[in-house]
């Protein structure tokens, strides 16, 4: 793994040490949100394909088409989401007083994405192997089709995968608050602050998702 990289993860606030003194790269921020995007974009067909099983027999042959804006969908969303995650920094950290360009808060969320990243292509085959296994039957009655979809998605497996998720994410953080701290010139306590409240919700929700 490049040194820069394994910096990022084992111990971002030296990575970040120093940064408003280089220009704004996007670059390799960009890079890494879109090969999470495809991650996502496969997790997405994979998904999309198992739960229109349950269409009737007239509808199968769209299964490919929704596959598909399925993928795209997933790609446009954690692009987006990098924006939206990044503007919810800048904004809590106003709060605070912070300073600091919008576009250095964009790039240090992107690293962030890194443990986020590598999570989602652990839990990519783990998905892909328990899918692979449910064969579910075609339903016309829309309640009976939203029913047997959310019983697939509320098993141990998808628990698992959903807990992989949350560990992932709070390694991001731990990035995001030194990212953060530097991109803004924020003390640790409100970088803390201004990282852990998205994420917090973040994590309530999952774990609302998997208790639900």
């Amino acid at each position: 793994m490049d040194n820069k990289f394994l910096t990022i993860l084992t111990a971002p606030q030296n990575f970040f040490i120093g940064i408003e003194e280089r220009p704004v790269s996007l670059g390799i921020p960009a890079v890494i949100v879109l090969l999470m995007g495809i991650v996502s974009a496969i997790s997405a067909y994979i998904v999309t394909g198992v739960t229109m099983q349950v269409l009737p027999a007239s509808s199968q042959q769209m299964i490919g088409i929704i596959q598909g804006i399925g993928a795209i969908s997933a790609i446009i969303v954690v692009l987006v989401m990098w924006f939206i995650m990044a503007g919810i920094f800048y904004l809590i950290s106003m709060a605070f007083n912070g300073t600091g360009d919008f576009k250095r808060v964009l790039e240090v969320t992107g690293y962030g994405y890194i443990p986020s990243l590598i999570g989602s292509i652990i839990s990519l085959p783990l998905m892909f192997q328990y899918l692979s296994t449910i064969h579910l039957p075609s339903i016309a009655d829309p309640t009976l089709m939203q029913s047997a979809m959310t019983g697939m998605m509320k098993t141990p497996s998808m628990a698992v995968i959903s807990l992989i998720g949350i560990v992932f994410l709070l390694w991001s953080a731990n990035i995001w608050i030194f990212g953060v701290r530097e991109a803004r010139h924020l003390t640790t306590r409100n970088a803390v602050i201004t990282v852990g409240i998205p994420v917090l919700v973040s994590v309530l929700f999952s774990i609302y998702g998997l208790i639900a």
